[in-house]
């Protein structure tokens, strides 16, 4: 029988030969994996919106309610012009079409859901209808 000195170096070996096993094992595993290249597309246009003045192009639909003491509820509605330069009088590329809320009882807190539609270029879809 092994001497009681002797049963944790037995222990000892075998859990370093088993972590060594196991850790080949996982190695194995991630190798296999497929590499995918991803395509990138970058897109530069200018958002403007504007909300106030002659032509404003964001309208309030829904006021804050009164007893709110922020701005809590006020729902917009917008169709903002995207244009290819800073200017608002450049090229007109598309429309960011969507609402925005004042989403935070306490905090600022904006929800916004926004639809880009591309009038020019190569992400222009024409829609025909027959």
């Amino acid at each position: 029988m092994a001497s009681f000195a002797s049963q944790p170096l037995f222990i000892f070996f075998f859990s370093v030969l088993f972590i060594t096993i196991e850790a080949e094992f996982s190695c194995e595993s991630v190798t296999t994996s497929t590499k995918r290249m991803e395509k990138t597309t970058r897109l530069h246009f200018y958002f403007h919106d504007i909300v106030s003045g002659k032509n404003p192009t964001v309208v309030n639909i829904i006021r804050p309610h009164k007893k709110s003491a922020g701005s809590f509820g006020s729902t917009n509605m917008v169709d903002d012009p995207l244009t290819q330069k800073p200017k608002l009088s450049s090229e007109l590329v598309g429309r960011a079409q969507g609402i925005y809320a004042s989403a935070s009882q306490h905090d600022v807190g904006l929800l916004m859901v926004m639809n880009f539609a591309f009038s020019e270029g190569t992400y222009n879809i024409q829609w025909e209808y027959t």
